[in-house]
């Protein structure tokens, strides 16, 4: 009977975060990592950082997140300097994902991180940058708020992109409990050459 019912316990305190070794008494808790491995944007049917972080409801309205940069209509090939804001009482940590894909799923155009506060996400699926904050990127720029920039290059392609953005304005606990998380989409639009 144990046997059938370690390999659940040992899956249930994996999934909570905890680190499992060779024996339950040896496990101890799973450092939260400083960036996201794996998709988490909100778009295409992929969950939010709200899927751990579910304390509060998503885009709780003491917290503010706000983008910049990004046309309505883009031109073929442009390079929009982006940037992305986040804000809330008790900010201590923060961070981000986003992604730009055209209606059928794939990339349009290319992100370019401008500093070292961003980097790309490991372990996503093949072909689709998924841009986030870099370890140093969760460190605050200002007073209960920080900020990350970056390029965007816009497609050759001229469909209508949709960006998905899912930001985490966290208390700094290191745990998933009484984080704020924010969530934007938006849509672009081929500008007539």
């Amino acid at each position: 009977m144990i046997k059938l019912i370690l390999p659940t316990v040992l899956t249930l305190l994996v999934g909570l975060g905890f680190e499992v070794g060779s024996s339950v008494s040896g496990s101890v808790p799973n450092k939260y990592p400083e960036h996201l491995t794996g998709a988490f944007t909100g778009g295409f049917g992929e969950d939010t950082c709200h899927s751990c972080h579910f304390d509060y409801p998503l885009n709780h309205d003491e917290g503010k997140l706000s983008v910049d940069g990004f046309p309505q209509e883009y031109k073929s090939g442009q390079s929009y300097m982006i940037r992305i804001h986040i804000e809330r009482p008790g900010l201590a940590k923060a961070g981000f994902q986003l992604t730009a894909r055209f209606a059928d799923g794939w990339q349009a155009g290319m992100f370019s991180p401008q500093s070292d506060r961003t980097q790309f996400t490991s372990n996503t699926p093949d072909s689709i940058q998924y841009l986030q904050h870099s370890a140093k990127g969760t460190e605050l720029t200002g007073n209960e708020s920080t900020y990350w920039q970056f390029k965007w290059i816009a497609p050759q392609r001229q469909d209508e992109v949709q960006i998905h953005l899912a930001a985490n304005a966290a208390n700094g606990d290191a745990s998933e409990f009484s984080d704020f998380i924010l969530t934007k989409e938006l849509q672009l639009s081929a500008a007539k050459q």
